[in-house]
Formats: C-alpha cells, structure tokens, sequence
C-alpha cells in the first residue's frame, strides 16, 4: 500500500497567500470591501488632479469665467498687438493669431499674469519690451504662452540691461572709438 500524501496546505488557511503576505480571513472580506493597498502613483496622480479640478469650481458649482473678449484699447490687447507686431517684423510669414477669437486666447495669458501672477502693467510692459527689443529673445518669444513661461527670465535680463546698451557691437565700437582717440590724440 502506497502511503497517503498529506494535501497542499490551504492559503486561506495558513494566514497568508502564496507570496507569503498575511491574508484576512474570509469572514471579515465578505463583510468589507477590500481595499486595494498597492495603489499605483498614477491613480494618486488622478485623485490629486481631481481635487484641484474641484478647488477650481466656483460656489455656485459653475467653473469661473473671466473676461473672453478684450477691447482693442485694453492693456492684454495692446500687448498681444505688439508681440505680434514683433513676430511679424522678424518674420512675415509667422503664425500669429488673425482672428478676435484666437487674439484673445493670447490676451488671456497676459490677464493670467495680471491676475493670477499678481505682475503690475508696468512689470509686463518692461519685459515685453526687452523681450521684442532683445536679439536673442525677440527670435525665442512667439506668444504670449511663451512670454508668460520666460517672464521672470525676461525681467530681471531687462533690469540689468536697463540703461546699458544691449549691443555688444555698439559696446565694442564705443571703446575702440574712446580707443582710438587717447591714442591718436
């Protein structure tokens, strides 16, 4: 007679599965919803984006929403007006904003920057200025998306700018010329 194998050990049985972590009993698991410990980054990304999502909601329970339809006088108008302006100069071709409604999707970055950025008009007007003048950035600023991104940047470059020449050629120039007259003076 062939002796009688003992059967596998019951999982339910031995408090753990078969990697070895403690189980709940059978009982408790029909009474609760399990809840699922080995949740994924991607999930508590999800959960967090829907909580700021929810913050966004007015009161009233409707998104709130600003000014779509900007006056041709205002500051965010004048502003995208002047981007463009540059944008075109440097490239006729460019693909810059030609009807109200896309003009007034970049006007809405700089009222974001007004509102949301708490920056003053004069701070805005300063490095847009700088940043349509500059040789460098005038090339690298195409919308008012990338101007809102490069702000901080384009501030404090225009600070330490300001009064100087920001032309090295002029710059060189100027000190060959100042130069040239203590040696040939």
């Amino acid at each position: 007679m062939e002796p009688v194998k003992e059967p596998p050990p019951d999982l339910m049985n031995t408090g753990k599965s078969r990697y070895g972590e403690p189980v709940e009993s059978q009982s408790r698991a029909s009474r609760e919803p399990v809840r699922n410990i080995y949740k994924n980054d991607k999930n508590e990304k999800n959960d967090k984006n829907d909580k700021e999502e929810r913050d966004i909601v007015a009161p009233g329970g409707s998104t709130p929403t600003h000014q779509a339809d900007y006056g041709s006088g205002s500051f965010e108008m004048q502003c995208v007006e002047h981007l463009i302006a540059s944008c075109l100069e440097s490239f006729p071709k460019a693909k810059v904003p030609d009807t109200l409604a896309k003009k007034n999707k970049w006007a809405l970055e700089i009222e974001k920057m007004k509102r949301l950025d708490h920056l003053s008009e004069a701070e805005i007007k300063q490095a847009l200025i700088f940043a349509t003048s500059d040789s460098f950035w005038k090339t690298n600023i195409r919308s008012t998306k990338k101007f809102r991104e490069k702000f901080e940047t384009l501030y404090t470059q225009s600070q330490t700018t300001r009064g100087k020449s920001s032309n090295a050629l002029y710059d060189t120039a100027d000190r060959l010329n100042k130069l040239g007259g203590e040696i040939g003076g």
